[in-house]
């Protein structure tokens, strides 16, 4: 498995299942992708909305090309901060 399918299959569990198990993966799948410039699957959509509930920050990743690493530097803060992660 790839950092990139790591950090879907990681995103794709915390939105079904959120707990603080699936927000550490999540929090380190962040990282595996922190600076991978690919285009996200339009699919992935949904699920980075409902992690990053925030629709300016949000609007700017869909804008700025929907990449992981955008993708990955709106999660991370929302889950560390919402599950307490150092």
């Amino acid at each position: 498995m790839n950092s990139k399918e790591f950090f879907c299959e990681a995103l794709d569990t915390y939105v079904q299942f959120p707990s603080r198990q699936s927000a550490i993966e999540l929090h380190q799948a962040c990282g595996a992708v922190w600076n991978d410039s690919e285009t996200m699957s339009i699919n992935a959509r949904p699920d980075v909305e409902a992690v990053v509930r925030n629709s300016i920050e949000f609007e700017q990743w869909e804008t700025g090309g929907r990449t992981y690493s955008g993708a990955a530097r709106r999660i991370r803060p929302v889950i560390k901060q919402e599950h307490d992660l150092a």
